[in-house]
């Protein structure tokens, strides 16, 4: 099944005090609808708790890329409160994808979501 590709950039800095947007780029090159979320993991390099914000629709079910939808920018803005400033934090973004409009995770709905692409990278507060 087309699902199109999960494209996203950061800095390799964020500066203290301020919030962060993830942004993802999908598509759908595809003559099905498809839903997607992404989920990004978050690792702090100190040893703090890794935590996980989604781009989703409001509902908790993905978000509709209608039939040969060429491009959509999907974000998520993280509150600047949950980064710690001298802190490296490694993340992996991952794009799910499903033909049905489930709940998000694997193995909702009639298919489960199923697990599109995947990017890593890091970056430091500072």
């Amino acid at each position: 099944m087309a699902h199109g590709k999960l494209s996203w950039t950061h800095h390799e800095k964020a500066s203290a005090g301020q919030d962060q947007t993830f942004t993802a780029v999908v598509s759908n090159p595809s003559t099905l609808t498809v839903y997607v979320y992404v989920q990004i993991v978050i690792t702090p390099r100190d040893g703090s708790t890794p935590f996980t914000v989604f781009i989703q629709d409001t509902d908790g079910t993905g978000i509709l890329l209608s039939p040969g939808q060429l491009t959509k920018n999907l974000s998520v803005t993280v509150s600047a409160s949950t980064f710690k400033t001298g802190i490296k934090y490694d993340l992996t973004a991952t794009i799910w994808y499903n033909i049905d409009d489930a709940m998000v995770g694997t193995g909702s709905g009639v298919n489960g979501y199923l697990v599109g692409n995947s990017k890593s990278g890091a970056f430091a507060v500072v």
